[in-house]
């Protein structure tokens, strides 16, 4: 058992770094940073050696380093200078110091390849005293490679009251997002709203920022976004839908998202988004989207969600809360 376990951490530890004091430590390199390079010892465990004090390093697992899709190995340090075989780009050379994030390949692709999609649809119909409908269809296509990430919304709801034509919302939106950093990543998102019961004949807005991703796994995921965000809208009259107002502003938007896969594969989502006018002080504006997603069978879900949008500045006749509780089955790939 002991000399298979020594085969063992010598085939997982092909590596060795040789210190500037003279010390030489048998490992391999779990990251490189701006200051550091984390080293995984099998004596030791995890070690943070900084960059200054290495001489020489070998290593033999692949890394991700920035900007470049595919795997790159480290082919060695001279004066300063870390030579890197690349799959795509072949030999690429660095300043040690410039090198400022680099992480396994492997850990990297896994946690960056992901594609999944999710419809799911609610509704209800009460008939009686109190006549009303009140319909809503939501698609979401989510899609990861590597450095780049897609999330396509499609929102459909339909609502009527006592006999009324149906009033409906229909939303798009698209949000591309690049990790120009391991954890860190450039957002441009852009939308298309049309709600007749909040009487916005159209309203379109762009937005970019940056974001940071705390984590993302299959378990869970947490990131945040902020950045400045170009809006425009036109409303109409309640009483009159010939007459309508359009304006333009900028504001500032605060986002986040959160996940997590709970036990029988239950999963738990909250979606939170504030907007700040650059024009009025007083005028913002904040939306949340809640939910869990419980398994049936064959990617049949049940699916409960709790949305709640406050506007403190709506337009006249419309509540300031809008908050709607859905209860229906949705379908994911």
């Amino acid at each position: 058992m002991t000399l298979g376990w020594l085969c063992f951490s010598q085939l997982s530890y092909a590596g060795e770094v040789l210190l500037d004091n003279g010390d030489s430590l048998q490992g391999e390199i779990a990251a490189i940073y701006a200051d550091r390079v984390e080293w995984l010892s099998p004596v030791f465990g995890k070690l943070n050696l900084p960059k200054n004090s290495i001489v020489e390093l070998i290593s033999s697992v692949p890394l991700k380093l920035r900007a470049r899709d595919g795997a790159c190995y480290w082919a060695g340090l001279r004066q300063g200078v870390v030579t890197f075989e690349c799959d795509e780009d072949g030999e690429v050379n660095l300043q040690f110091l410039a090198v400022k994030e680099a992480v396994r390949y492997e850990g990297f692709r896994k946690a960056t390849y992901d594609y999944r999609g999710k419809l799911s649809a609610t509704g209800h119909r009460d008939s009686g005293r109190v006549q009303r409908q009140d319909w809503n269809v939501d698609t979401n296509i989510f899609m990861r490679h590597t450095d780049f990430r897609h999330d396509i919304w499609l929102k459909y709801r339909a609502e009527s009251q006592n006999e009324t034509e149906l009033q409906l919302r229909l939303e798009a939106s698209y949000q591309f997002d690049w990790f120009f950093a391991p954890k860190t990543f450039y957002s441009n998102r852009g939308s298309a709203l049309k709600d007749e019961l909040r009487f916005i004949d159209s309203r379109y807005a762009f937005s970019m920022g940056v974001g940071y991703q705390f984590w993302e796994n299959r378990i869970s995921a947490l990131s945040v976004e902020t950045g400045p965000q170009y809006l425009n809208e036109t409303t109409f009259d309640q009483n009159d839908p010939n007459i309508t107002t359009n304006e333009s502003y900028g504001s500032w938007r605060l986002a986040s998202s959160f996940r997590l896969l709970l036990p029988r594969d239950t999963r738990l989502f909250s979606n939170v988004e504030f907007l700040q006018s650059l024009h009025v002080g007083d005028d913002w504006e904040a939306d949340t989207d809640s939910g869990l997603s419980l398994p049936i069978a064959g990617g049949i879900t049940a699916d409960i969600a709790f949305s709640y949008d406050y506007d403190n500045t709506p337009p006249e006749g419309v509540s300031a809360r809008d908050s709607r509780l859905r209860v229906g089955l949705g379908y994911q790939w």
